[in-house]
């Protein structure tokens, strides 16, 4: 996992870079791309969120509870997670590529922390609903 989270670390920082001298080749703002990398860090960690919450319902057994409850809603709550993530994305990479608005890159960027904490869910989840 380590690995994983270093190659999608390398990803973001050479696609801010050449989005940023792609949207700003004057650089003019010179301190938007320190809050881009905030920004970006803060998105990252909202992405992990519901994985997180999983882990610890998990840990203390309120999460076998939720399956016997309400199975269905537990089994695609990491899917809907992933499309509004990858609806606000969506907007974010418009605002980039089209309006050159580079302080809405922080929300297509971490995409693939998005894709990975899905998996993530999703791999927890399975062993809920395979017993």
């Amino acid at each position: 996992m380590k690995r994983q989270i270093l190659i999608m670390s390398i990803i973001y920082f050479i696609v801010m870079g050449l989005g940023y001298f792609w949207c700003n080749p004057n650089l003019i703002e010179k301190s938007i791309l320190f809050e881009l990398f905030t920004k970006t860090i803060i998105w990252s960690l909202l992405s992990y969120g519901l994985y997180i919450l999983l882990k610890i319902l998990s840990k203390t057994k309120i999460l076998n509870i939720l399956f016997k409850k309400a199975k269905f809603i537990m089994t695609y709550l990491p899917y809907i997670y992933l499309i509004i993530f990858l609806l606000e994305a969506f907007i974010g990479l418009v605002m980039v590529f089209i309006f050159k608005e580079y302080n809405y890159a922080y929300a297509f960027l971490p995409i693939l922390t998005i894709i990975h904490a899905t998996k993530l869910s999703q791999d927890l989840i399975n062993k809920f609903t395979t017993y």
